[in-house]
């Protein structure tokens, strides 16, 4: 949550050295680690706006190579290398995810590593789609609509990547790098290829810039050379919603982007993720959809108008104050939080709050509050942040030995 920079040091300020130690060690919430960032438009993460710029692009001509051959089979071999402007080429393996196949628009060196992290993991075999079925939705075209209850945590798509892009080469002029772009369909085997042109945006770098998302697959961070654009067919056929039912996030190992429940969703209900902020004003958020999307989000907490943003405001406030171990707040200020967060339809995106509400729980020395909290942010961050994230870890910790973490009775000094 956005007040823990400010939670941290004040804490680590008002603690005894020994405390203070260990926080520098366990602050997890200083400094987030981003496993996967939505492109542009679904630039939503801060922490991914702060990745370094990309390196100036080589404007060499590229290199022709003869089509593509009409395989048939599709072993499981990396071919290309041979389609090029300056540093960046294409590659394709048709044997990839049980011959879906993929198409990598990236460096010689970034591809070895790609190589490593795609293989490290089996891709897994499609989901079964009987949970949900695809219908036309007025004003929004085709979603996802459940046709039996769904518990939360159920898991909804397990979608392996059809294109990675390097990011580097995403911000070349469009002009200059569509030869490029435009060979891509050709490289995949039909079904892919279907997959990938059937979504919003037309040309395939509309269809990059629309849909996919921005994908730290490791190694040189600093020099930006593994920062991919990922395309995830399965995931773009989940609608936005500003109170979302579903989370989806990418798997660490191999790539793999997943959805899960991230609530109850009832039979006729339509499957939704957000696209944006969940805590941006309504203004903000729909503006957001409007200039990215084309559309005004119509959806109940966009219509609640400033009864939203008012308990929008009263979440933020509360946020802060509960984020600064300097700040003056009461067990009451953290069950007010809680309801509030369920009150605005926020019931699908509680990861956070309910680690906020855990590590207060934890200075203030409530022992089972604590734990319960703590558990329930593990059980929420593992289907809305996948088992890597940082704060599953945090909370897999605090629920194990809540009297051993940094923060017990830090309030209460």
């Amino acid at each position: 949550m956005k007040g823990f920079v400010a939670f941290t040091s004040a804490l680590a300020a008002g603690l005894v050295s020994a405390d203070a130690t260990l926080l520098t060690q366990q602050a997890w919430r200083t400094h987030p680690v981003v496993d996967a960032c939505p492109s542009t438009p679904l630039l939503t993460n801060p922490a991914c706006q702060r990745w370094p710029p990309p390196p100036a692009a080589s404007h060499a001509p590229p290199v022709a190579q003869a089509p593509p051959q009409n395989i048939t089979s599709h072993p499981y071999e990396w071919r290309g290398g041979t389609q090029c402007i300056g540093p960046y080429c294409l590659y394709h393996n048709r044997g990839y995810a049980h011959s879906r196949g993929i198409v990598l628009l990236t460096t010689a060196p970034a591809l070895a590593h790609l190589k490593h992290t795609l293989a490290a993991a089996p891709p897994p075999a499609p989901l079964p789609e009987s949970l949900f079925a695809a219908v036309d939705m007025p004003g929004k075209g085709v979603g996802l609509v459940a046709q039996a209850p769904i518990p939360a945590g159920t898991p909804l798509i397990a979608s392996p990547p059809v294109l990675l892009v390097h990011r580097a080469f995403f911000e070349r002029p469009p002009a200059d790098a569509a030869v490029l772009y435009d060979q891509i369909p050709a490289l995949l085997p039909a079904a892919a290829r279907r997959a990938l042109l059937r979504q919003m945006g037309g040309s395939v770098r509309g269809i990059v810039a629309t849909n996919a998302f921005q994908v730290d697959v490791g190694g040189d961070v600093a020099g930006g050379h593994h920062h991919h654009f990922g395309v995830f067919p399965a995931i773009s056929r989940l609608n936005h919603d500003c109170g979302p039912n579903a989370a989806a996030w990418t798997d660490k190992t191999g790539l793999v982007h997943r959805a899960f429940a991230s609530k109850d969703i009832a039979a006729g209900e339509e499957i939704s993720i957000s696209y944006v902020d969940a805590l941006a004003p309504r203004a903000e958020r729909r503006a957001r959809m409007a200039g990215s999307w084309g559309f005004e989000c119509g959806c109940r907490r966009c219509a609640a108008g400033d009864e939203s943003d008012a308990r929008v405001a009263e979440i933020k406030a509360l946020e802060a104050r509960l984020g600064d171990v300097a700040a003056k707040v009461t067990m009451g200020d953290i069950e007010r939080y809680l309801e509030l967060m369920k009150e605005e339809g926020l019931e699908g995106k509680m990861a956070g709050a309910y680690t906020t509400a855990a590590l207060n729980y934890s200075l203030f020395g409530k022992q089972s509050l604590a734990v319960r909290h703590a558990r329930l942010a593990l059980e929420c961050g593992l289907r809305e942040e996948g088992p890597h994230a940082a704060d599953v870890a945090a909370m897999r910790e605090l629920a194990k030995a809540p009297k051993e973490h940094f923060t017990w009775r830090g309030r209460v000094r």
